[in-house]
């Protein structure tokens, strides 16, 4: 992957054309009454679909896997919506789990 900005996006290329990007930052936690703790949070992540089921995916949360704990975080996190089959299958075939639910109201 390429850093392009400041560590927060990053590019997954074949033959020098960009077909996938992750953009996340880290965030730390030191609230009272919370544990400390640092998180790399994934704001977005996108395959072009003709690129997907080519394991590019994984390069990619791999490659993020890696900048987490270079970042010294303890916990990887991203939302998801959960019509977006694909995505959740991915994910929890990474090891990612549900810890919350978190709801919207649309006024």
């Amino acid at each position: 992957m390429e850093d392009i900005q400041a560590q927060a996006i990053y590019t997954a290329r074949i033959d020098g054309n960009i077909v996938g990007y992750v953009r996340c930052y880290a965030w730390s936690s030191n609230g009272a009454g919370s544990v400390p703790c640092k998180v790399l949070d994934i704001d977005d992540i996108t395959i072009d679909e003709q690129y997907r089921h080519r394991g590019i995916g994984r390069c990619i949360m791999e490659d993020v896997r890696e900048l987490a704990r270079a970042r010294g975080c303890n916990d990887i996190q991203l939302s998801v919506y959960p019509e977006n089959e694909n995505a959740v299958r991915f994910y929890e075939s990474y090891g990612f789990r549900v810890r919350n639910i978190r709801y919207q109201m649309y006024i």
